[in-house]
């Protein structure tokens, strides 16, 4: 992840790496947000379960667990949403409200990929846990410096 931040640094310069930057952690506060904590939650039990043998119980757990997420981070999604005029005055760059409204629309996708990454934390799916965590994080981060870069660079 720093050799990303060093590229973007090198090709958008300081503003462009401070968009960026910005950008990416108010989607990363509204997926967090959007979680409600049940990514932790599921990691927790779906591992409790699993050494019980209670097979319906994950399912059930991980179906209730998906639909919450993904209701609630829609609802983050969308407030922030309408608040993207206030947060860029608020930050000073109203440049970047395209920016944020266009981020809003992935928070609930960020919700459901950080309670997917813990829930194959709780099956201890070595294998999934690694390409998440080395492929579709770096993705997400390069799909962000795109947008950032065709929507709002300099």
């Amino acid at each position: 992840m720093f050799v990303i931040s060093i590229l973007i640094s090198r090709f958008l310069g300081a503003k462009g790496l401070g968009n960026y930057t910005l950008i990416f952690t108010i989607g990363s506060i509204g997926g967090v947000i959007g979680c409600l904590g049940f990514n932790v939650g599921i990691f927790r039990y779906i591992a409790f379960y699993r050494e019980k043998k209670e097979y319906y119980k994950i399912i059930y757990l991980t179906k209730f667990s998906f639909a919450v997420v993904l209701v609630f981070s829609m609802v983050v999604g969308l407030n922030l949403f309408f608040l993207a005029d206030t947060l860029a005055a608020y930050f000073e760059k109203i440049e970047l409200v395209i920016l944020i409204k266009m981020i809003c629309f992935f928070i609930p996708l960020w919700a459901l990929g950080l309670t997917c990454f813990d829930a194959i934390r709780g099956y201890q799916d070595f294998y999934k846990q690694n390409l998440i965590e080395k492929v579709a994080r770096p993705s997400l981060m390069i799909g962000t410096y795109f947008l950032v870069l065709f929507f709002g660079g300099n």
